[in-house]
């Protein structure tokens, strides 16, 4: 797989809270690898070229995890939680 160098801003929305993470990372192949472990999968089918930027692409990515949650009644139920992300890349 190809590997390139590229500088990064992400906002991720939840709930009430945003966090805005930049840095630089590599795209390997259509993911973007980020601070620590943090992979953003098939990353190049949702951002697009930004006209008259060269190289410098931005879009929108959902993530949905799903977690298991204790209810008031001690069962566990199965939750899907959606995650938002901003995203802004330049290869460089």
């Amino acid at each position: 797989m190809e590997e390139k160098k590229v500088a990064y801003s992400v906002t991720k929305f939840c709930d009430n809270d945003n966090y805005r993470y930049k840095g630089i990372g590599k795209l390997i192949g259509t993911n973007l690898h980020m601070f620590g472990n943090k992979v953003l999968e098939d990353i190049t089918k949702y951002c697009q070229p930004i006209p008259y930027k060269t190289n410098e692409f931005k879009g929108y990515y959902d993530e949905i995890n799903e977690i298991e949650v204790e209810t008031k009644f001690g069962n566990y139920q199965t939750v899907e939680i959606q995650t938002e992300y901003k995203v802004w890349y330049k290869i460089i």
